[in-house]
């Protein structure tokens, strides 16, 4: 015993080790008996249980001198190089986990240097490749490739023995066909000790050896395959007996399916293992076909116990799948319940009437996160959800995914819409909501609440806003239902810088069937539309649509009319000015595209004008002659051409035609009647006094009036053709007014 002394010591690193050198010690005793224990549920206990080993295990009479089985008698151990010569072993153990096949035949030949054998398989060992030779379904819940029996002969790829017993306890009707393959050896190598049979029953076995085991020696135990999984670890024990760990290849589990609204059903599910500090793509281990019910996905899960993620993903199997659900652990198993999260999802909006259309001519976004009609969705923590194009322009519908570098995500999750425009080069949010997405393939149909709601006013022409000369913009007002108020400033624009194509307005409690006003203030008069807001958009092409063609101004004021040039002809002529007050009304054409009015006047003055009339010398004076003053009102119909240097000044010219008359009939044979004139204005000025107030001054000449300072007859004696004829004079004036 002191030869293995070395060993031992180090064995003695496992407790376990320990204290079987400690049993071993106190006894001495051998055993042809290995009791194995199966630590696995009675009902997921195998029906067979096979040993492969290298140690020979027939006797001696049916072996030659190297171990060679050469006769089967008494011997239901075959080599696995019978299973390969019957084809349900590949030719290279090496591979790693090997299908085993349906045997071709039950009989192998045997080869010797002289002579040949022909060897039938045992009962036993032609029904556990039977067993295990089962097809795979297609189908999640049922035994798919990843559940198929397999078993992993690397370690006995240039020699090794396999024989299997079966529980003679279970009847035809209970038959579960669950094989169990375990690999034996031992710490001292025996290499005669073998096992000869196997008796199972239920989860506990017997192995009969070909020798006895001396106490001193252990045995070791290892899972190779079969309907269990691969086991990493080897179990030990004693020359008695050793405990072996089952775990089933697959485990049927049930999956939570979230809620979803597909017109396309889950149609794929995958299992994968991702190994940790692995360079490699992860490994796909079955692919099957999910049947789901209701909210459960029936799956067999593999064991798998080696260190990494494993991954189940549920899929519909089109090209871009709306739906994408994963679960993952670290685990041989998944925990349970377990629950599936979204790897990708859909979800839609239903358009609201103000969400408006983008003038196809703007472009859309660079990551198709947004466009013309629908507005970017976000999920928290993901990045933006795409559009997918459809033919109802009525709904846009999002496609999310989330990255591989983060978690699946669960739902219900929140999302927030921004509506997007391109403002050149930037992109620009007019307005944002949040929302939540219950479950994939959800329709939303929220909007942005009342008081937060906005509209884009777009200014068609941005160069019809610019200022030209006086005739400068000020701002637009925007009154909204409930009588809220927004300006927007237009005195930054000048005459160089032009307005953006668009800018965000605030409208609260707007609804689809509003309606805005809209007024824009400046040098000229503007008046105030109307429009409505469906599309969420109002188009502004013009300002001068706006403004009226006419505006009514109010003139009051006064002039002076000087003294007219002296004619020859006349006998009488006044030496000083007539002043006169002048009222009237003017009518303002505005000229568009021009920073220009032509006004319409009519004015009426007021004044008393000089008269020298010769008479009779029973009734005039001394001299023969009289003079006075009498009222006299004048009619003027004329036009003025104004140009706005300014907001604040304007200058021009114009013409008129007036008509004057006494204002009472008693003055008619003194001044005479109607008297035609020409008026012009040879300067015009205009200075902004208020926002509606103007002080108007100009400078002109009357032309052509017949002042009637000489009428009648020279005496009474004089004959007719002595009547002095009235005499047309030309006269200066200045007038200045205030236009209201």
């Amino acid at each position: 015993m002191h030869r293995y002394l070395p060993l031992q010591v180090a064995l003695c690193a496992s407790a376990l080790l320990c204290g079987i050198q400690d049993a071993i010690a106190k006894k001495t005793q051998r055993s042809q008996r290995l009791i194995v224990s199966l630590d696995v549920p009675a009902d997921q206990a195998p029906e067979y249980l096979c040993i492969v080993s290298e140690s020979r295990s027939c006797p001696a009479g049916s072996e030659d001198s190297n171990g060679k089985l050469i006769r089967e008698a008494d011997c239901a151990t075959r080599e696995l190089a019978d299973l390969q010569d019957i084809g349900s072993l590949p030719a290279d153990l090496s591979l790693g986990d090997v299908a085993i096949t349906a045997p071709a035949k039950q009989t192998t030949v045997r080869h010797y240097n002289n002579s040949s054998e022909t060897v039938s398989l045992d009962a036993d060992l032609i029904g556990v490749l039977q067993s295990v030779s089962r097809s795979a379904s297609s189908m999640c819940d049922e035994m798919h490739e990843g559940c198929t029996p397999k078993v992993r002969l690397s370690a006995f790829a240039k020699s090794g023995r396999i024989i299997c017993g079966r529980d003679g306890a279970v009847t035809s009707s209970a038959r579960n066909g669950r094989v169990a393959i375990v690999a034996l050896s031992y710490h001292e190598g025996e290499s005669r000790s073998g096992v000869q049979k196997v008796e199972l029953h239920g989860t506990s076995a017997t192995l009969f050896l070909q020798q006895e085991l001396v106490a001193s020696n252990f045995a070791f135990a290892q899972v190779i395959g079969g309907d269990y999984a691969f086991s990493a670890t080897t179990s030990i024990g004693t020359n008695e007996r050793i405990v072996v760990a089952l775990h089933p290849r697959c485990t049927l589990f049930g999956a939570e399916v979230p809620r979803y609204s597909l017109a396309t059903p889950l149609v794929k599910a995958s299992i994968s293992l991702d190994a940790w500090g692995a360079s490699h793509a992860p490994v796909v281990l079955a692919t099957c076909t999910p049947n789901v019910r209701r909210s459960t996905l029936p799956i067999s899960i593999p064991y798998m116990e080696s260190p990494g993620t494993k991954r189940l993903i549920v899929r519909t199997g089109v090209d871009r799948d709306p739906l994408v659900l994963e679960a993952t652990w670290s685990g041989a198993l998944p925990p349970s319940p377990l629950g599936l999260t979204h790897r990708r999802f859909e979800f839609a909006w239903r358009r609201d009437c103000l969400a408006g259309e983008w003038p196809a001519a703007e472009r859309s976004s660079h990551d198709a996160s947004w466009n013309a009609t629908c507005p970017r969705a976000t999920i928290e923590g993901l990045p933006r959800c795409v559009i997918i194009d459809q033919p109802d322009r009525s709904i846009c519908k999002y496609h999310c995914e989330v990255a591989d570098s983060i978690p699946a995500l669960l739902l219900p999750a929140s999302v927030q819409f921004d509506r997007m425009r391109a403002q050149g080069d930037q992109d620009q949010i007019l307005y944002s909501w949040h929302d939540t997405v219950l479950f994939s393939g959800q329709e939303l149909q929220s909007f942005v609440a009342l008081p937060d709601r906005t509209v884009a006013l777009e200014f068609a022409d941005p160069t019809s806003w610019q200022d030209r000369s006086g005739d400068t913009l000020d701002g637009i007002r925007i009154t909204a239902p409930g009588g809220s108020v927004e300006n927007v400033d237009l005195t930054s624009q000048g005459g160089k810088e032009l307005l953006p194509s668009w800018i965000s307005v605030s409208t609260p409690h707007i609804t689809c069937s509003s309606r805005l006003r809209l007024a824009i203030s400046g040098a000229s008069s503007y008046g105030e539309r109307s429009f409505t807001v469906a599309g969420g958009r109002i188009v502004l092409d013009d300002p001068h649509r706006f403004r009226p063609h006419w505006h009514p101004w109010f003139m009051i004021g006064g002039g002076t009319l000087g003294v007219p040039s002296e004619r020859s002809s006349a006998p009488y002529v006044p030496r000083t000015s007539t002043p006169y007050v002048t009222i009237g009304g003017v009518a303002e054409m505005y000229i568009d595209y021009w920073p220009a009015t032509i006004e319409f006047r009519t004015l009426f003055d007021v004044t008393k004008t000089a008269f020298f009339e010769n008479c009779q010398e029973e009734i005039c004076p001394r001299d023969g002659s009289t003079h006075g003053r009498a009222w006299y009102t004048r009619a003027n119909l004329g036009a003025s051409f104004l140009w706005w240097v300014s907001r604040r000044l304007h200058a021009g010219a114009g013409l008129a035609l007036g008509v004057g008359t006494p204002l009472f009939d008693d003055d008619i044979p003194k001044v005479g009647s109607f008297t035609p004139s020409f008026v012009t204005e040879l300067v015009d000025m205009q200075a902004r006094l208020g926002h509606n107030t103007w002080l108007d001054v100009a400078v002109g000449i009357r032309w052509g009036e017949e002042h009637n300072y000489s009428k009648g007859r020279l005496s009474s004696n004089s004959p007719a053709s002595d009547e002095i004829k009235p005499v047309p004079y030309s006269s200066p004036f200045v007038t200045a007014r205030i236009r209201l």
